[in-house]
């Protein structure tokens, strides 16, 4: 990734983070596990931002991310 590339992905999930934050804290009403997941979604986020679609709204995007997180996280959990 060039760093044109790596600055746009910076500028775009810091606009976002305080709505993904507000939105994973909804689907699992825990500041904690709401913080680990988050981290999680940044890194899958970063992972595919290659296969973002600039002509869609990034933070559409990243609640999908972030909701597969939050089912992983439960999965995880209901194992332990």
């Amino acid at each position: 990734m060039n760093n044109e590339h790596q600055e746009k992905f910076v500028l775009l999930f810091g606009q976002s983070q305080p709505d993904l934050r507000r939105y994973i804290f909804s689907l699992c009403q825990n500041m904690g596990d709401t913080e680990d997941i988050l981290q999680e979604t940044s890194l899958a986020l970063w992972r595919k931002f290659e296969t973002y679609d600039s002509k869609q709204p990034f933070l559409n995007w990243s609640f999908r991310f972030a909701y597969f997180e939050v089912m992983k996280f439960r999965e995880k959990q209901k194992k332990r």
